[in-house]
């Protein structure tokens, strides 16, 4: 399962209108009443003084509706200036001094709700910050300190809540997560890396428990089987990123696999029977070019804890022994290989004693004395059939086998992988703009809803990945509830989506967790 994770847009969102607020405004005009034409249609009119803006400007739309108002000094802005929506709402309102941003910066939508909120003091941004995306819907806030992010920031949707606390706009100390679908994330940053311990749990039930020293995997990281507090499978680190033993459980308490690493190069595996004891132990040791391993030694037990077969190798891997053994503990059979051929096969009686030996190609058989028997003789027939009793009686086993243990109820990938807050985070090729643009264009509104004039919305959730792709594609909320034909054309919609620009932190592009809002409106 894939473990998901929320992000806000986290952005200003500053219209084209802001060309009026640079620092320093002219104009062709020395002195007296200006009034300029701008492509889109709209005009400013206003006075100027030795080519700069001086006293209130205001800006109307096409339709003379007033669209921006302001005031400048000397060409720089002073005082509160205000933008509007064609409708006649607040768009945005800026107060300035001398040029700069200085007290209130605030952005509205059309309906008048406000969608970033914050203070300035002589251009940074200073005290409570509030900003909400449109599209998402998401909403964060917290304190700024000189254009940084600081202290505790909290960002929601209404269906999940993000907590972080921040130092210098880097993430620093607790971070706690309650998402959508009941999971609960927390852990701890320390410069903007995982520091500590982070645990995700789901019904009051530890899922994943992970530690990081400075970013790095340190001592455990845990997953539990499902709605249990028993361990599923176990990594211990020596060091950190320096895995020493990893452990997959079949059952709590009953260990079906056990590897043990040095150097990152496996130095034993262990498998085990169902009833908990040793299948079989394979050991390895470095090859020559101290970066590969090869077997060198394996060992084959039955149920009951008996030794089965034993296999030793060259150092170099390529001969090896095979050693099978029989009920009272005795060898039966030693088969030789060289480059994975046999090349000898020799059989034992119970008291140790040479049966029959298969070299290249000689046969020599023996009594149970170890008197050497002539072809064709009744003895020497009988010995044969002993063989084929011994052949019928040795199991098959495969000596390196690695069987399938139970499905992981969860993937460490969906704590390594997806990011959690990335400090880049993806977005749709041309930004929120293209994304409303493409949306509009694209979505097919359902006839049947259309008709009976049925509107909705849908929450679709998908990974980005970092390469830009959209994958695991699902829905996690829908209005009207189970409404199939929104349902369907919401994940269409996303599914014919070009690839995003991914999300980034220090290591490049990585894979993050989103959430997208679909609505079905006939306004």
């Amino acid at each position: 399962m894939s473990i998901p994770q929320l992000r806000p847009l986290l952005c200003f969102i500053f219209l084209c209108t802001s060309i009026l607020l640079h620092s320093q405004a002219t104009t062709d005009k020395k002195h007296g009443r200006n009034v300029i034409h701008h492509e889109d249609g709209s005009i400013s009119v206003g006075r100027t003084k030795n080519y700069l803006k001086h006293g209130k400007w205001y800006t109307s739309y096409p339709t003379h509706k007033r669209k921006s108002v302001g005031r400048y000094r000397h060409g720089k802005a002073w005082g509160e200036h205000s933008g509007y929506w064609p409708n006649g709402n607040r768009q945005w309102v800026i107060t300035y001094f001398d040029g700069k941003r200085n007290g209130i910066s605030a952005t509205f939508d059309q309906k008048g709700d406000t969608t970033q909120y914050c203070t300035y003091l002589y251009g940074q941004r200073f005290g409570y910050t509030y900003e909400r995306d449109t599209v998402t819907q998401y909403w964060s806030r917290g304190e700024m300190y000189q254009d940084q992010k600081t202290g505790t920031w909290t960002i929601s949707n209404g269906d999940s809540l993000i907590v972080c606390n921040y130092s210098a706009d880097k993430r620093n100390g607790s971070f706690h997560a309650e998402l959508f679908d009941n999971r609960v994330v927390h852990g701890y940053y320390k410069n903007d890396v995982r520091d500590s311990v982070w645990r995700i749990s789901m019904n009051g039930h530890v899922m994943i428990e992970l530690w990081y020293a400075n970013g790095k995997k340190d001592k455990t990281e845990k997953l539990f089987f499902a709605n249990s507090d028993s361990i599923y499978c176990e990594t211990r680190y020596r060091s950190p990123n320096d895995a020493a033993v990893f452990i997959i459980n079949q059952k709590p308490g009953v260990p079906g696999k056990i590897e043990w690493y040095s150097s990152f190069i496996v130095d034993s595996i262990h498998l085990y029977h169902t009833n908990g004891k040793i299948q079989s132990r394979s050991i390895y040791k470095k090859c020559y070019d101290g970066k590969s391993v090869v077997h060198s030694a394996n060992y084959v037990y039955d149920q009951n804890g008996k030794l089965l077969i034993k296999t030793l190798s060259s150092p170099d891997g390529k001969d090896s022994l095979r050693y099978d053994y029989g009920a009272n503990g005795n060898v039966t059979r030693i088969v030789n290989f060289k480059h994975g051929s046999i090349i000898a096969t020799t059989y034992y009686y119970d008291n140790g004693n040479m049966r029959v030996r298969y070299a290249e190609d000689s046969i020599q058989v023996y009594s149970i004395e170890g008197k050497k028997l002539r072809m064709a003789t009744p003895a020497y027939n009988k010995v044969f059939a002993q063989i084929d009793s011994i052949e019928n009686s040795l199991a098959v086993i495969p000596l390196y086998n690695v069987p399938d243990g139970p499905e992981s109820p969860y993937r460490l990938s969906d704590a390594h992988d997806l990011v959690l807050i990335p400090p880049v985070i993806p977005t749709f090729p041309g930004g929120n703009d293209s994304l409303r643009a493409f949306m509009f264009r694209n979505l097919k509104y359902p006839r049947h809803e259309l008709e009976t004039e049925i509107e909705g919305r849908v929450d679709v959730q998908y990974i980005v990945e970092a390469d830009g792709s959209l994958t695991g594609i699902q829905i996690t909320k829908v209005t009207p509830e189970n409404n199939r034909a929104f349902k369907n054309e919401a994940i269409r919609l996303v599914k014919s989506m070009p690839k995003w620009i991914p999300g980034e932190d220090a290591s490049g592009p990585v894979r993050v967790l989103w959430s997208l809002p679909i609505r079905f409106s006939l306004e």
